[in-house]
């Protein structure tokens, strides 16, 4: 049989072979995806057009701060000499420039709260009180708060620090960072992080 006889099998063998080739990518592809870790937040608007405000959205979260709000998450090697570090106190309270949205902050924990707000969040499960606050816990998990308290009291506004724009604060493992468009907290350990605003909020778990 001469060469030319051979050529049709080759030429048959070649293109099976980038077939299966092929097809091992997509199937990788796929795998990769399928195992890809994925972060859960609770935002105040919507995530996209499946993601309703108010509701769980499992769009990916880009660091502890989700891309949408636009707003990156604190971070202690960001302006290093604006952080204000009280890790040796037993409690700190705080409140914005424009007195809206007061937090309360404790060994790695942090509770704020907007007096005015455009926003609800949902009730935790099983909760038949107010639930206005938003929290980084002591389990390090960022939370909607069910409660009876307030962190308004006995402090107001007019006696708790003012945390200036571009200033930061870190107790523990929980840095929060006072911006022009809100009061943002992260929890350097788990990754979770809240985010208030008179507009919006935002509770991004992990």
């Amino acid at each position: 049989m001469t060469a030319g006889a051979h050529s049709p099998i080759v030429r048959r063998g070649a293109t099976i072979a980038l077939a299966v080739v092929g097809v091992a990518v997509v199937v990788g592809l796929g795998l990769a995806l399928l195992l890809r870790p994925s972060t859960v937040g609770t935002t105040g608007h919507a995530a996209s057009a499946s993601a309703p405000a108010g509701r769980v959205s499992t769009s990916p979260v880009v660091g502890p701060m989700s891309a949408l709000s636009g707003t990156p998450a604190p971070t202690p090697g960001a302006s290093r000499s604006a952080v204000l570090d009280l890790s040796d106190r037993s409690a700190y309270q705080f409140v914005s420039p424009t007195g809206n949205i007061i937090c309360r902050m404790g060994p790695s924990t942090v509770r704020c709260n907007a007096k005015d707000r455009s926003w609800s969040p949902p009730a935790p499960a099983d909760c038949e009180q107010a639930h206005d606050d938003i929290a980084l816990g002591a389990d390090g998990k960022a939370t909607v708060v069910c409660h009876t308290d307030s962190i308004r009291q006995p402090m107001t506004a007019a006696t708790i620090p003012t945390l200036t724009y571009g200033t930061a604060v870190k107790m523990g493992d929980v840095l929060c960072i006072s911006q022009s468009n809100g009061i943002s907290c992260a929890q350097s350990m788990t990754g979770d992080s809240i985010f208030l605003a008179r507009e919006r909020y935002e509770v991004n778990t992990h």
